[in-house]
């Protein structure tokens, strides 16, 4: 499903937190959301989520505005992957992933066996079947992730808005995670990922949306957008972009001599 923002600026009331933001998020198509600690990251995603709706402007998904959805409508067409979730009660992973189920059964009627088969194949489709009688709580950070991914899926929405998917992975899990969220664009979901991580924009992104103080610094593809001076103005870090593997790959390069440098002066001047 296409996402479509337009003109949309939201306040808390002290001020702008978003200001004028607009981009489309295409099916098939991996975004990744790009921006220092404080930017409105966040709050996009829950106004895109509609859970923050004093907003101007407006939001659509597959050409319906999300203010005329209701919220069962709105969780069939775009499903959320948090990038915390401590649940009260030790749920089990077959429950967690079935709880997705929700947004077309009701909070109060029984899954049907169509859905029994949906929790089925996603734990196959990410490999943790084997997990399915665990405790959620009892489970690694990494496989926690997948498991939310799980229940996004059997939530049938085609666009999925995941925060932060990677945080707290080892390098290792980073790379497999991100490879589970690109393969799922292959199959024509729309996906959005906010990510502080350059290079996985850069490795996995077919779009990125840059903001700087709740405005939109770059949008467009990686090639195109994701640039030193790019890197330089969001987190006030000097890098240089390397190609590398004959030019198939780039990757973000830190200048450590000015940025060691800097922080000394920052740190002198304190």
């Amino acid at each position: 499903m296409t996402v479509e923002v337009k003109s949309l600026t939201f306040s808390y009331g002290q001020g702008n937190v978003l200001e004028d933001v607009s981009f489309t998020a295409r099916p098939g198509r991996l975004l990744a959301l790009l921006g220092p600690n404080g930017v409105g990251k966040s709050t996009l995603f829950r106004c895109i989520l509609g859970l923050a709706d004093h907003y101007s402007g407006d939001i659509f998904v597959e050409g319906e505005n999300i203010r005329s959805l209701t919220s069962r409508a709105l969780a069939q067409r775009i499903a959320y992957v948090p990038q915390y979730h401590y649940p009260s009660f030790n749920f089990s992973v077959y429950d967690m992933v079935l709880m997705g189920t929700v947004a077309w059964t009701g909070g109060f009627s029984a899954p049907k066996r169509r859905h029994l088969d949906l929790v089925d194949q996603a734990l196959q489709k990410l490999d943790i079947d084997h997990l399915r009688h665990r405790g959620y709580t009892h489970i690694s950070g990494g496989e926690r992730q997948l498991v939310l991914i799980a229940r996004a899926l059997v939530q049938e929405a085609k666009t999925l808005v995941m925060d932060e998917p990677t945080a707290n992975l080892d390098y290792g899990n980073q790379l497999k995670m991100m490879a589970q969220v690109k393969e799922l664009t292959r199959e024509g979901y729309t996906v959005i990922v906010s990510t502080h991580n350059p290079d996985h924009a850069l490795w996995f992104a077919d779009d990125i949306l840059a903001l700087s103080a709740g405005k939109v610094l770059a949008f467009g593809p990686p090639a195109q957008v994701l640039t030193s001076q790019l890197i330089s103005a969001l987190y006030g870090a000097e890098v240089h972009i390397a190609s590398v593997n004959q030019g198939k790959t780039c990757i973000c390069v830190p200048e450590l001599d000015k940025n060691i440098q800097e922080g000394e002066e920052k740190y002198e001047q304190m």
